[in-house]
């Protein structure tokens, strides 16, 4: 069920609470866009089809580009050091 809050600042926040899943809430400076992607949410909850977008909208490019250099720039400069050229017998590029 969600519930519609205005703040002090005059903006609406919509917070939404469903058994077996995360509390979500999102603010708007229009309680109708509150309204609407309150209904959104619940009806994706209600399809079975909700993914909750709150981590997304909170991760930034650099975090993104940490992600990668941790998990995956290892492994790509490793196996662009081993790989053989076209003609030549594995030489190390």
């Amino acid at each position: 069920m969600a519930t519609f809050k205005q703040r002090d600042n005059g903006w609406w926040q919509a917070v939404i609470r469903r058994k077996g899943y995360p509390i979500d809430s999102k603010t708007f400076e229009k309680k109708v866009d509150a309204e609407a992607w309150a209904r959104k949410v619940e009806t994706d909850i209600d399809r079975g089809v909700y993914v909750s977008s709150s981590e997304a909208e909170r991760t930034t490019l650099g975090d993104i580009i940490k992600e990668f250099i941790k998990d995956f720039a290892p492994q790509t400069i490793a196996s662009a050091k081993t790989k053989k050229k076209p003609g030549a017998s594995n030489v190390i590029v």
